[in-house]
C-alpha cells in the first residue's frame, strides 16, 4: 500500500470514529444575555469536537444575534412570553438597585426566585418547546446550576435525558 492510499484510509477512519462518537447535546441556559453567552462558549467547544449542539434561546434574545457560531443550532422558544430578560429584571428590581449603588436586600433575591419560578412554569408548559427537545433525541442536556434556574432541572427528567450542570 502506498503512502497516499494509507493516508486516505487513515483520514476516512478518523472521520468515521469522530462522527460515530458525536452526540446530540441540548443546552438550556437561564433566559438572560450573560448566561446565553456563557453557555454559547461551552457549546462552541463541544460543536468543535463534532457534536450536534442545540442551544435553547428565548425569541426576544435570538433577535439580538448573540450566537455567532453557525455550528450551534438555535432552538427558539417563548414568543408568547415576551422579553423574559426584561420581565425578570423589572419584577425583581435587582438592576435598578445595583445601578443606584444600593446594596441588594434578601427581598430582591426572593423576588428574583419567585419570578424565575413563574417563568420556569411557563416554559415547562410550552408543549412546542418540550416536543422540539424530545424530537432531537438528545443524549445530554446541559443546564446552569444558578439557584434561580434550578426549577428547570425538571426538563431533563420529563424527557428522560441525562443531564449535566455547569455554573459560574
Amino acid at each position: 500500500m502506498d503512502y497516499k492510499s494509507f493516508l486516505s484510509i487513515a483520514v476516512i477512519f478518523v472521520t468515521a470514529i469522530q462522527t460515530t462518537n458525536a452526540k446530540t447535546v441540548v443546552f438550556y441556559p437561564p433566559p438572560l444575555t450573560s448566561y446565553i453567552l456563557y453557555h454559547t462558549n461551552v457549546a462552541e467547544a463541544l460543536a468543535s469536537l463534532g457534536h450536534d449542539v442545540w442551544l435553547c434561546v428565548p425569541q426576544s434574545i435570538v433577535k439580538k444575534g448573540l450566537v455567532k457560531d453557525k455550528s450551534i443550532k438555535i432552538l427558539e422558544y417563548g414568543e408568547h412570553l415576551g422579553d423574559l430578560e426584561k420581565t425578570i429584571y423589572d419584577n425583581a428590581g435587582i438592576l435598578d438597585r445595583f445601578w443606584d449603588g444600593e446594596t441588594q436586600e434578601i427581598s430582591a433575591m426572593y423576588r428574583g426566585v419567585i419570578e424565575s419560578g413563574k417563568i420556569a412554569n411557563a416554559i415547562l408548559s410550552d408543549k412546542t418547546l418540550i416536543d422540539n427537545i424530545r424530537n432531537l433525541k438528545a443524549e445530554l442536556a446541559v443546564l446552569d446550576s444558578m439557584p434561580f434556574n434550578m426549577n428547570m432541572i425538571v426538563l431533563p427528567y420529563m424527557l428522560d435525558i441525562p443531564y449535566a450542570l455547569i455554573g459560574t
